[in-house]
């Protein structure tokens, strides 16, 4: 479960739905209703007579938000049993000053560069290779499920690097495993380069799941904008 201790108040009038579902409806013609399959309480809201992907549950947020404001989502979600899990894509442009992990190296946001947006995540300080912005997956990764990992870095401290994602994982009383997403990519000092890959994880019960960009020369500090990660099928 991702960690939302640095989550604000909810500005949503109706989120544990244990009255009715009161300010939700099914987006496009699929409907909601509510259920006493629940993760917390008494009763959940359920979306149905879905006929295409993109439908689901709906609330309108026009009045609750600000033109320039960066906002952070979570729920606690659950599909019926039997059916494929559902499609997600996790991204950060770091503009909110929500950080990624670091692997034991300092993180700050950063206004040096930015490839969208004023900001980005900034690792420095770095005393190993492998230490670089991380991902922590696990709670979200699925066993034996392909994901796309990318992201755009830039160097400071060196004319060019190179720079690749990297994948941790342990299964339930084994050693972990460290994995290659794809070959590393030059980067530069000077313009931001896309850093991609993509990993499987492997057929097992997690307990460790991250995806972290390394190898770049002890002492250079890395920039990471615009990280996505993705299930493989997801455009």
């Amino acid at each position: 479960m991702p960690n939302t201790d640095s989550f604000g108040d909810s500005l949503l009038a109706n989120s544990d739905f244990e009255i009715d579902a009161s300010c939700w409806h099914g987006y496009d013609t699929s409907d909601v209703s509510i259920t006493t399959k629940v993760f917390a309480g008494t009763q959940s809201l359920v979306g149905t007579a879905r006929t295409q992907e993109y439908q689901g549950p709906s609330t309108n947020i026009l009045s609750l938000v600000e033109s320039g404001q960066t906002y952070q989502l979570f729920a606690q979600t659950a599909i019926s049993e039997g059916l494929a899990q559902v499609k997600a894509t996790i991204s950060s442009t770091f503009e909110s000053g929500k950080m990624v992990g670091q692997r034991g190296a300092n993180i700050e946001q950063s206004t040096d560069f930015a490839h969208t947006g004023d900001k980005s995540a900034l690792v420095n300080s770095r005393t190993n290779d492998w230490q670089g912005p991380v991902y922590d997956f696990f709670g979200q990764g699925v066993a034996n499920t392909t994901y796309d990992m990318s992201g755009w870095i830039r160097v400071a401290g060196s004319e060019s690097e190179n720079v690749s994602i990297n994948i941790k994982q342990t299964c339930e009383d084994s050693e972990a495993v460290y994995t290659d997403a794809g070959p590393a990519v030059i980067v530069s000092d000077s313009y931001w380069t896309l850093v991609s890959g993509t990993f499987t994880t492997p057929d097992c019960e997690l307990t460790e799941l991250s995806v972290y960009f390394s190898n770049a020369t002890v002492g250079v500090d890395i920039y990471l904008d615009d990280a996505v990660l993705k299930l493989a099928s997801v455009e």
